[in-house]
């Protein structure tokens, strides 16, 4: 060591550079700042039913009089999720893309659609996986929170949202 660094005082530089470059990859947005907002956590811990929507990314520019629509977006199918285990999955991979995400980008055109309801409130949440986005609304008010996600966990939420009849748009 003493050969590499002369003095006592290029040692305590490198110390304080390194505590410095911990701090700085500590404090780094994607791992301190995003999260899944209250009161949207609590409600889907707590929900007593989930409803899953395949969506339509196109957002119609006038839908139609019948059209079924979940947060401006055409719905593709639905079905209630009530296996509590998958519930879990889902929400457990959706926390590890809001931790994990890295980039996202602009396109919004969102897939996958959540309502999870409790006897005090309503959560709806709007996945785009493509540009790695998430909206959150409480108790039917426009979007309250948005959040960056991953891409990682997409396949779950194919494979459970296949799983219960729905189809996903190309």
């Amino acid at each position: 060591m003493s050969i590499l660094f002369s003095s006592r005082r290029s040692q305590k530089q490198l110390a304080w550079c390194a505590a410095a470059v911990a701090l700085l990859l500590y404090l780094k947005p994607s791992r301190r700042y995003f999260h899944v907002p209250e009161p949207a956590r609590s409600i889907l811990a707590e929900a007593s039913s989930w409803t899953l929507y395949a969506l339509d990314p196109a957002m119609p520019s006038t839908p139609l009089e019948d059209e079924r629509l979940f947060r401006g977006f055409r719905i593709l199918g639905q079905a209630e999720l009530t296996d509590q285990g998958l519930r879990d999955e889902l929400t457990y991979e959706f926390n590890w893309g809001v931790i994990t995400h890295s980039a996202s980008s602009l396109c919004w055109r969102p897939r996958h659609g959540i309502r999870a309801e409790t006897p005090s409130g309503t959560v709806d949440v709007i996945i785009c996986f493509s540009c790695s986005g998430a909206h959150f609304a409480v108790d039917g008010e426009p979007k309250i929170f948005k959040t960056d996600t991953s891409r990682n966990p997409a396949p779950t939420f194919n494979r459970i949202f296949e799983g219960a009849g729905l189809s996903i748009a190309p």
